[in-house]
C-alpha cells in the first residue's frame, strides 16, 4: 500500500515498490482512500492513483475523497457532480446538494428539487418506499 509523507517543507509519495515521488509542488494533498488521493495546485484540485498517475487535472473548486462507490463528489462553478476512478464526470457538476452513493443511487438537488442518480447520472424518480428504504443511510455532504 501506498503512503504519503507530509512534513511542513515536502509531500513525498511512497509507492508500494518503494519508490518515492516528490509531490512538494501541489499546495496540498488529501488521504489515499481506496486507492486515489486529491491533490491541491493553482487554488483547484485534481486527483491522482497511488502510483502516481494522473486521474484528472486541477480543474475543480472543491472534492472529497473517494468512497466505497469509487466516486468522488466534485464542485465546479456550475455546481456539484461526481467523477468515477477513471476521472470521468458520470453525473455533471449541475447540482446544489449532492449525498454520497447508496445501494446504487445518489440523492441530488436542482432547482429545489430531489432526485436520485445512478452510477452513470441518470436521474430517476423513486416510488417512495425506496426513498424511505435509502433514507436511514443517506448523508448529505455538500
Amino acid at each position: 500500500m501506498a503512503k504519503l509523507h507530509v512534513t511542513p517543507t515536502s509531500i513525498i509519495l511512497e509507492r508500494t515498490n518503494g519508490r518515492k515521488i516528490n509531490l512538494s509542488h501541489f499546495e496540498a494533498v488529501g488521504p489515499i482512500c481506496w486507492g486515489y488521493f486529491w491533490y491541491k495546485q493553482n487554488g483547484k484540485y485534481g486527483f491522482m492513483d497511488e502510483d502516481g498517475s494522473l486521474i484528472c487535472g486541477p480543474v475543480y473548486l472543491s472534492v472529497s475523497n473517494f468512497d466505497v462507490s469509487l466516486h468522488a463528489t466534485v464542485r465546479r462553478e456550475t455546481g456539484y457532480g461526481f467523477i468515477n476512478r477513471g476521472g470521468v464526470e458520470t453525473c455533471k457538476c449541475i447540482y446544489e446538494k449532492v449525498w454520497w452513493y447508496n445501494n446504487g443511487y445518489a440523492r441530488v438537488m436542482r432547482d429545489n428539487t430531489i432526485y436520485y442518480i445512478d452510477r452513470i447520472g441518470t436521474e430517476h424518480v423513486l416510488p417512495y418506499a425506496k426513498k424511505m428504504w435509502l433514507a436511514p443511510r443517506d448523508k448529505r455532504i455538500y
